[in-house]
């Protein structure tokens, strides 16, 4: 940015005072608009034009409407004429003022013409009601009017006008056909007009008569008490109810030539309506309704009323489209990862900017032909030199453009962020969306189409985002200003030509308009001059008057003894400054600290004219000054190698990292003198340097300074600051009385954010030869790694993860250039490097949607060579008991998945933004999520697919078989046409352009074809025919064997057999040359070597082609020159290329794949897969995953090589060659692997049997997962479809696809578990298909169900028993959930009952009902032995929906418990509302960890396996989840298999392997759903032996408190987990028994209410109430459930009210507490306190609150004890709170009771009990008792403490102001009295800076007790209790108990003699 942004004062009246500018202003900022379409009016306007269109002409349309007006003329007006005070267009004022005006932003306004001239000669029959009629009709068949059913109308009648209205309203009253037109009749304005005639009709119609010989009919109508006027007045009458009626009156008399006169009197301008509102305007009947200006009065008082009119429309409407428009721009800040415009950088401007400055920009005639002329053109270059005000004059261009649709950016070329092209991209569209609701429509569109988006990728962003945004409707210009694009990072890398190219190709009837400031470049001049801009440059002149205000503003702080010496000061300074404002601005700062006058001349003297010379001039000064150097070069370092402007707060805890010193003055006023004033603070507390030219001055490897910023050795140092950091307290994972989704709540570090996104671009700009830099490094790696990604995953972006890794991979390839890259740490980082892009690869998306995953869930799931699973999931890690087992791969894949297609043979496969889609010979397609692999949908061409493309706007996929083409919209599964393929005219290449209007192909005929998308109609049929040469001669009867088209160039390459490419123009369809192979590389034969493919780089920026040759060659050419590059030997058949240019992969017929630097041809990695040879391949998006498609498989591969430094990232330093040596990969063909193919349906021992697709039944042992050996085996060519595991009778049944069936007896085995017995039954089942076989439970009879017939078999017995024919369709069997002796079968709407002896029937047919709307899945169903319940999947079943659809699932419960008891069964659905679920499958049914009971676990089509409760009653609102399974365990065409075992394991099958979860059932996080499915509130992590852990979600369901309710009632739904799972609890209309302080309002109805707060202990809640006067009343609500709930309620409610008392300002006020009418629930009460989102207290706010409260007169002990009147809780934690007369005594009471619960929680420790004694008999004295030492005249004073006073139980109140500091509220106390620094103990357990800080500050409150030396130790005895508290909370882990150890221990050893007296 050419940032003019160094910090100028602001002073009254120079900043802009609000965004909301008041009405005045407005107006006359309107007058200003409107002076300038004066002049800009056309001269060539006819008559009729000024006076206007007949019918309803619409004059302007905002985005959104809310509104519609109608102005209607009178007697010989005209739509125009009437409403313009002159010819001049800008009087025009309904089309002119009120657009602009913010009031009417929502209205759409249209005028009304009609034939009223009576001065014309022809006879008219017309009257009133013609016009009314005309009128009505026009609005009934109005395109935009009258398709707006919901819009309100107001009509505007000027005289006649109105009597035109009124007949409209009677019609549309009379006519059923506009009723819908009468309904929104809102309100009428009557301007003037005649409701009883008036006395001038007459006399005009007598004239009329006398000279034209004819009366006009609306005339007569007019005449006063006509029969038209009663029957008008009559009709209206019955009608106007409801429509509010404004009548304004004339006041002055006409002219009328002969005299003057009212034309209508206030008889005839009223009705006389009780609700008619009446007002006079000092204006005859003519301009009533014209108005010279804005400011006219007469307009004033109709434009208010008009105003208050909208506001009555909108009020409510305008509300809920606010809330629409909130939601709308959080998904897109989401979706575009911006928060937000870049409002801080325009703010900083316009506070500096000095009034009347830069208007010498905007009075220009070209920029007002730019802005005001929609046909002038486009762009606006604005040029000049370096800090002559470009920044300011584009703030104030983006002010003028103030009421118009405008976003804007300023490029900071020191600023990561704002120096990004794609972040640029992201933000324009980001504001485009917030002011035009068709571009957030089109983007929240794409966003629900296609959620993946390239953040970094400029090129992909312009294409899918802008593709979309401009497909929006524009109703008038919108405008885009870009400052300093000379700073974006583009043009570092000369690559922008991609952002011109984007522009050129925006469409002309995009009404766009783009202002752009940049200093001169020949580059940009070039790259812009085809855009054809209006071009202007600064000059001296320009900025001189500018430069003269400000310095006048500083005039009087300019040294000089008389005002004469401070004039001729000031005008040395403008005359010296040559219209640089920069310069001016320096200087003045330097000559207000001068304190000689002869200082004075010497700076002007010495002070060069040239900025480097000023610069140069400042680091002089400051080499002077001995004191603070380092701090200086530190502040420099850091404003100069930051990647994006840090703020104070950020900069000072950055400077103690870097130099170990802690600022505590206040740095902003600093920094100036400190950096010369090189540095600047802008009003957001930003620190920058003062321009970007002092950045380049201050990095310039030229400048002898020791104040140069050098660059490696900068980053190196902000390198180590942040790893300090991340190495610190600060980002260690928290435990301490929380819950995951707060774990970041009290970072005391400004600077964690900066860290946490920023720490590894240092890393890779820093010197890599600093030890420190690497030991640090090493030591974040070891520790805190896992934290620093849950905040990333929190940030959503992942991507930081790959980028860090390329990072790592740099510095380390750059630091083995000196150091040799051997050791601990170089592997430590290597690993790392390896495992973060694969993190995010494979659990991105889980971690986005539970970042708290990273710690328990995600190491056990990683190879356990990787690095994350040694550290953190490994042996001897103790972060969790959560494992994985059974899965034999040690290290990552390369190859992440492989769908297997089996009988089914791939042909094509397309790739593009997050999707790849595969083609098959059968004619089918199957379109993939690229992330995870999941199949998304799946679409049938009919014919074997050749060749497919994706688009990347609507999800587009167009795909061409020999005999047609057909394109669909993927997102909804729609096809959208089909054209007929010709024999022999097969497309050999498809192509989709950006914006996805075309689709071109190019055919076997030599035909390129393009139609339009989405009609389909063929829009270009071209031929191409070389000629010229032999070569091209040669080409005349060859069909193509490769086409290929590169749409950013225009070209088409295009090959034959044996000859070499030819490259054709696509713009001019003319030849460019051919590609040939030199004869160095070819040898000397003439015979061109036959091509196999070839492959443009898509690159926009990059002009290279790769060409394979068969067998022999790969070759790189130039296609801009035509030249050959270069060749490497390569065997490459099938050629594709990463979409960044980078890499490009060769496929060959034996199955290796090479990847090859696109640049080099060098080699990173070969892949062999043997047997099956590569036919196509695609990479995704982001070039990190490669997709290739064999025979029958499609594999995806992520390699690490792909792991690269990008194009846009340097470093500092020479370094290493970023490409490293080829790596190799062996993978096994998928058909070789036996996958499991069929698992039991209950699992109950230690053994699994499973079925494989190669026939075998395997075995496994469930204690490892691993395979131990093959049972026995069907048959090679079939797979097992069905296993029957019967593990207490040793029995096993399989069945298989060739419909055969075995039973075998298998017996235990010591050395291998199990080993085949015997075969009990082996029957093929010829010509029939077997769908199901069952075992009965005691394995003595198997059923089989064909398609024909049911037949059951003895076992034992060998030999059939009974058969059943089957009649229809096939029906599922289950066995009896409780009777093993019986059978069901499930029929369409019946269960029938059979024996499983003989299949007799045993019950009579039981129907069951509720399933009507829902198709059953009888695949995945599970019964409960005890409670007899049946459980199974329903799917809406909605056949005409296509594949792509959303459907409704639901779990559903049947009781078969009355099976016998009933005729009918009812099922009953789990869910309320399971949209947002996805269930895929049902798992099976085990206990609960929290209670005695049963869950049911079902597995998510996201992965993740979740359960319900299963005892409890149904609909149910909540669900728990536990883990998942990694993303490309998904894909595939097959679903998860997954089944749950007796022990509560989770057994997950991962091809021919079974993973076992081991204790992942302990995970558990509750879920709640709302009406609109999952909430978005935030969930609460519950531990498995965290037992009384409760969350809440507050639904409401009536009104509260009924007139006359005498009693305080409430009515809500509460949802509690574990152990109190009472989702089904509804309390309605239930009363609370207690008040203690206050009731809720009388008549108050609960407006809303929602979760609110943490708690892990109950349920807190934010509930609003709307009283009888419409205010609201907010409180908060806490609700807790049993006898322990009632008494840690009864003691908080009491600790809260005693703190009110004592600080009322900082505690909310205790309203009530008590007991629900119904059921053991008890509530608190609150007033509510809006908190500042993640911000806590201030150090100087939180200890001066504590000091207040531990000082209050009301604090002291009313017992004069220490204690409390009843037990307190801290957190569920009863506290010993008995009243003593000594504080030691108080003090062990505590202590023991903390002890004791210690022991429960977790058992008697020897090393305590040890303790013990020592510590109470002789540390709590020795500590103590000389505290009350009256000898030394030493007393303990009883105050109140708030018991639990750490930073989790303070906030700060919401202030409107970023930086402004709220008010700071404790809460969740645990009161007693005791010693003040009790309270200080949380603070002193931080460990911390802020810890210690917090009690520096408090000391220099009160004092520390005497005596002061034991202070140390104290705190640290007061601390204990704290750790014992922590260690009963979480007897899980061991780190608490070992923590209250080894300090009780320490205070044992200090001090072995006890008490002395």
């Amino acid at each position: 940015m050419d940032s003019d942004s160094l910090h100028v004062p602001r002073k009254l009246g120079l900043q802009r005072a609000s965004t909301q500018h008041s009405t005045s202003s407005a107006f006359q900022s309107l007058q200003k608009k409107l002076n300038i379409v004066s002049l800009h009016r056309s001269s060539s306007e006819s008559a009729t034009e000024l006076i206007g269109s007949l019918g309803l002409t619409l004059l302007f349309e905002p985005e959104e409407v809310l509104a519609d007006f109608i102005f209607v003329h009178g007697l010989r007006g005209g739509s125009r004429k009437t409403w313009s005070f002159s010819a001049d267009p800008a009087h025009f004022w309904p089309k002119e003022w009120l657009p602009g005006d913010p009031d009417f932003k929502n209205v759409r306004i249209h005028t009304f013409g009609y034939h009223s001239n009576w001065g014309e000669t022809k006879g008219s029959d017309f009257n009133v009601h013609d016009f009314g009629q005309n009128l009505i009709e026009e609005i009934h068949s109005s395109s935009t009017i009258g398709r707006s059913d919901d819009v309100p109308l107001v009509l505007i009648g000027h005289s006649m006008g109105g009597l035109v209205i009124k007949k409209a309203v009677i019609l549309s009253r009379e006519n059923p056909a506009y009723k819908t037109i009468g309904d929104r009749i809102h309100s009428l304005y009557f301007l003037a007009t005649p409701h009883r005639g008036s006395d001038l009709a007459k006399a005009l119609n007598n004239i009329l008569k006398m000279v034209f010989k004819d009366t006009k009919a609306y005339i007569t109508n007019l005449e006063r008490s006509s029969e038209a006027q009663q029957v008008i007045s009559d009709s209206f009458r019955h009608y106007y109810s409801g429509i509010h009626i404004h009548s304004f009156l004339e006041s002055i008399p006409l002219n009328l030539g002969y005299g003057s006169a009212l034309v209508v009197d206030r008889s005839s301008a009223t009705l006389g309506y009780t609700e008619e509102r009446v007002q006079f305007l000092n204006a005859d009947h003519r301009s009533i309704c014209k108005y010279e200006s804005p400011l006219d009065p007469n307009f004033q008082t109709i434009r208010n009323r008009l105003a208050a009119t909208v506001h009555d429309i909108t009020r409510n409407a305008a509300q809920g489209m606010q809330q629409i428009h909130r939601e709308h721009m959080r998904q897109l800040s989401s979706y575009l990862n911006v928060s937000d415009a870049p409002v801080d950088d325009l703010t900083a401007l316009e506070e500096q900017k000095l009034e009347g400055s830069c208007e010498w920009l905007t009075r220009k005639e070209s920029y007002l032909d730019w802005q005001y002329n929609n046909d002038s053109r486009k762009y606006f270059w604005l040029r000049g030199k370096p800090a002559m005000g470009k920044s300011m004059t584009s703030s104030h261009v983006v002010q003028q453009l103030e009421g118009t649709q405008c976003s804007y950016f300023f490029f900071k070329h020191n600023d990561r962020l704002k120096s990004s092209l794609a972040v640029f991209l992201r933000s324009m569209a980001y504001q485009m969306a917030n002011s035009n609701r068709s571009v957030r429509q089109q983007l929240i569109e794409l966003q629900q189409d296609d959620p993946f988006l390239e953040m970094e990728n400029a090129r992909n962003i312009w294409r899918k985002v802008f593709g979309v945004v401009f497909k929006a409707q524009y109703h008038q210009p919108h405008y885009w200003v870009i400052d300093a694009l000379d700073e974006c990072k583009a043009a570092e890398n000369h690559d922008f030509g991609g952002l011109f190219g984007f522009l050129a190709k925006i469409d002309e009837d995009v009404p766009l308009k783009l202002f752009i400031t940049s200093r001169f470049t020949s580059e940009l001049e070039r790259l812009i001059a085809p855009l054809r801009p209006i071009t202007e440059q600064i000059t001296a002149e320009d900025t001189t008057q500018d430069i003269r205000a400000y310095v006048e503003l500083y005039l009087d702080s300019l040294p000089g003894e008389s005002k004469e010496e401070q004039n001729d000061l000031a005008e040395s300074i403008i005359s010296k400054s040559s219209g640089c404002f920069l310069w001016a601005v320096v200087v003045i700062q330097q000559l207000k600290e001068v304190m000689f006058s002869e200082e004075t001349e010497d700076i002007l003297q010495q002070v060069p004219q040239e900025m480097e010379g000023l610069y140069m001039r400042s680091l002089q000064v400051l080499s002077t000054k001995t004191k603070y150097k380092h701090l200086t070069l530190s502040i420099l370092n850091w404003t100069v190698c930051s990647m994006r402007a840090l703020t104070t707060l950020e900069l000072k805890d950055a400077l103690k990292l870097d130099i170990s010193q802690t600022i505590f003055k206040d740095l902003e006023k600093a920094i100036p003198s400190l950096s010369g004033h090189l540095v600047s603070v802008d009003r957001h507390s930003r620190v920058q340097t003062i321009h970007q030219t002092a950045t380049s001055f201050l990095t310039d490897s030229n400048l002898d300074s020791e104040f140069r910023v050098k660059k490696s050795e900068g980053n190196a140092s902000l390198a180590k600051a942040c790893l300090r950091y991340l190495c610190g307290e600060e980002m260690q994972m928290q435990k301490r009385r929380r819950s995951s989704a707060a774990i970041f709540r009290d970072r005391s570090n400004a600077l964690c954010d900066y860290v946490c996104s920023y720490f590894s671009e240092h890393l890779l700009r820093a010197t890599s030869t600093d030890d420190e830099l690497l030991k640090l490094l090493t030591t974040f790696l070891q520790t805190n790694v896992l934290t620093w990604i849950e905040v990333v995953a929190q940030k959503e972006r992942m991507d930081f993860l790959t980028r860090a890794a390329k990072h790592l991979k740099a510095y380390l390839d750059r630091r083995a250039k000196s150091v040799a890259p051997l050791g601990g740490p170089i592997r430590l980082i290597e690993a790392w490097a390896t495992d973060l892009p694969r993190i995010a690869g494979e659990f991105g998306i889980n971690l986005i949607s539970d970042p708290s995953a990273i710690y328990r869930l995600i190491p056990p799931l990683c190879p356990p060579n990787s690095m994350i699973y040694k550290q953190f999931a490994g042996e001897g890690a103790s972060l969790n008991t959560f494992q994985v087992r059974g899965l034999s791969a040690q290290n990552w894949d390369d190859r992440v998945s492989c769908i297997y297609y089996g009988d089914q043979r791939a042909e094509s496969i397309a790739c593009r933004d997050g999707r790849f889609a595969v083609g098959f010979s059968d004619g089918n397609i199957i379109v993939y999520y690229g992330e995870s692999g999941q199949e998304a949908t799946r679409l049938s061409h009919g014919d074997g697919v050749l060749v497919m493309e994706l688009g990347s706007l609507a999800g587009l996929l167009a795909a061409s078989s020999r005999t047609s083409l057909k394109v669909w919209n993927v997102g909804t599964g729609g096809l959208l046409f089909t054209q007929k393929v010709l024999p022999g005219n097969d497309p050999l290449t498809l192509s989709i352009d950006d914006d996805g209007t075309r689709l071109l192909a190019a055919t076997a005929r030599k035909d390129l074809m393009v139609w339009d998308i989405p009609n389909g109609n063929i829009v270009k049929h071209q031929a191409w025919v070389e000629s010229g040469g032999t070569e091209a001669a040669s080409t005349l009867g060859r069909p193509p064997t490769v086409i290929k088209i590169k749409l950013e160039h225009n070209l088409l390459a295009v090959t034959y057999r044996s000859l070499p490419v030819f490259l054709w123009d696509l713009d001019t369809f003319t030849l460019l040359g051919t590609c040939n192979l030199p004869t160095s590389v070819r040898g000397p034969s003439s015979v061109q070597i036959p091509i196999t493919d070839f492959v443009f780089n898509p690159n926009p920026e990059v002009e290279l082609l790769a060409v394979a040759y068969m067998a022999s060659e790969l070759a790189l050419y130039d296609t801009f020159r035509l030249t050959f590059k270069a060749s490497v030997p390569s065997e490459c058949d099938i050629l594709a290329a990463s979409s960044d240019g980078r890499t490009l992969a060769g496929g060959d017929s034996s199955g290796r794949i090479q990847l090859f630097d696109f640049d080099t041809l060098q080699v990173l990695v070969s892949i062999s897969l043997p047997d099956y040879g590569v036919k196509a391949m695609q990479f995704s998006n982001d070039g990190l995953r490669l997709f290739d498609l064999r025979d029958c498989e499609c594999n995806i591969w992520e390699p690490s090589a792909l792991v690269r430094k990008t194009l846009d990232e340097t470093n500092s330093e020479p370094s290493a060659s970023a490409i490293p040596l080829p790596s190799k990969v062996e993978a096994i063909p998928i058909e070789d692997i036996p996958i499991i193919s069929a698992l039991p349906s209950s699992v109950d021992g230690d053994f699994v049997v499973c079925g494989n697709d190669h026939g075998g039944v395997v075995l496994y042992d469930l204690h490892t997962g691993k395979r131990i050996s093959e049972l026995y085996k069907h048959g090679r060519n079939c797979s097992i479809r069905s296993v029957q595991w019967n593990e207490n009778e040793g029995v096993v049944s399989t069945a298989d696809t060739a419909s055969r069936l075995q039973v075998v007896k298998i017996v235990k085995d010591t050395a291998k578990g199990w080993k085949k017995s015997a075969v009990l039954l082996d029957e093929r089942l010829s010509e029939q298909v077997i769908r199901q076989q069952l075992l009965s439970p005691d394995a003595t009879r198997v059923l089989v169900a064909t398609s024909k017939w049911i037949l059951l078999y003895d076992v034992v017995k060998k030999h059939r028993v009974a058969e059943l024919e089957v009649h229809g369709q096939w029906w599922p069997w289950i066995n009896h959930p409780v009777r093993g002796d019986l059978v069901l079968l499930f029929e369409h709407s019946a269960i029938r009952t059979f024996k499983w002896d003989n299949l007799e029937s045993a019950i009579p047919v039981v129907k069951f009902m509720g399933h009507e709307e829902y198709d059953i899945d009888y695949e995945h169903y599970a019964t409960s032995e005890h409670g007899g319940k049946l459980l199974m999947k329903f799917v809406s079943s909605q056949p005409a929906q296509p594949a792509s659809a959303h459907k409704t699932y639901h779990i559903s419960t049947l009781d078969l418990s009355l099976l016998g008891k009933s005729t009918v069964l009812h099922f009953t659905h789990y869910f309320v509302d399971p949209n947002t679920l996805d269930i895929d499958f049902i798992v099976g049914i085990t206990t609960s960890v929290f209670y005695h009971g049963s869950i049911l676990l079902f597995f998510t089509k996201h992965g993740w396996i979740c359960s319900i409760d299963i005892d409890r009653p149904v609909p149910q609102e909540a669900y728990i989840r536990h883990f998942f399974v990694p993303s490309h365990w998904l894909s595939g065409t097959e679903s998860v298999m997954a089944r749950v075992t007796r022990k509560r394991e989770v057994l997950v099958v991962q091809r021919d392997e079974i993973a076992v979860f081991k204790n992942a059932l302990d995970q558990s996080e509750l879920k709640v759903l709302d009406n609109n499915g999952l909430s978005d509130e935030p969930q609460l992590f519950l531990p498995a032996e965290t037992n009384q852990q409760a969350w809440m979600k507050i639904i409401l369901t009536t009104t509260l408190l009924p007139p006359n309710t005498s009693t305080t009632s409430m009515s809500m739904k509460t949802y509690l987990p574990a152990p109190y799972l009472e989702f089904r609890h509804q309390a309605t209309r239930t009363a609370l028994t207690e008040k203690r302080h206050t009731e809720l309002p009388q008549g108050s109805k609960l407006k809303s209410a929602k979760g609110a707060g943490e708690s892990n202990w109950n349920l807190t809640g934010h509930v609003i109430f709307e009283t009888r006067e419409d205010k609201e009343e907010e409180y908060f609500l806490k609700v807790a459930t049993s006898t322990l709930g009632k008494a840690m309620f009864a003691g908080e409610f009491a600790s809260m009210t005693a703190l009110y008392s004592a600080i009322p300002k900082h505690v909310p006020r205790p309203l009530s507490w008590g007991a629900f009418a119904t059921g053991d629930r008890y509530f608190q009460l609150y007033t509510f306190h809006h908190f500042a989102k993640g911000r806590r207290p201030s150090i100087s706010s939180l200890v001066s609150v504590a000091a207040s409260l531990h000082s209050a007169p009301s604090s002291l002990s009313p017992t004069g004890k220490f204690g409390f009147e009843m037990t307190t809780y801290n957190g569920n934690l009863p506290q010993d709170n008995t009243w003593t007369e000594k504080w030691e005594e108080f003090y062990k009471n505590g202590m023991r009771r903390m002890m004791d619960l210690d022991a429960k929680a977790r058992g008697e420790s020897k090393e305590l009990k040890q303790l013990e004694g020592d510590f109470f008999e002789k540390v709590v004295p020795r500590l103590l008792r000389p505290l009350e030492d009256t000898k030394k005249g030493r007393s303990v004073k009883p105050v109140l403490l708030h018991g639990d006073l750490w930073v989790g139980n303070a906030s700060v109140e919401e202030k409107e102001g970023a930086n402004e500091e709220g008010n700071c509220m404790l809460f969740d106390s645990s009161a007693f009295y005791g010693h003040n620094e009790y309270d200080l103990s949380p603070m002193y357990l931080m460990r911390n800076d802020w810890g210690r800080e917090c009690l520096e500050a408090y000391h220099r409150i009160n004092p520390k007790s005497e005596p002061v030396e034991d202070w140390e130790s104290r705190i640290e005895l007061y601390a204990l209790r704290e750790q014992f508290h922590d260690s009963v909370l979480f007897p899980d882990i061991p780190y608490f108990r070992e923590c209250c150890i080894e300090t009780m221990k320490k205070l044992v050893d200090q001090f072995p003699n006890g008490y002395e007296e």
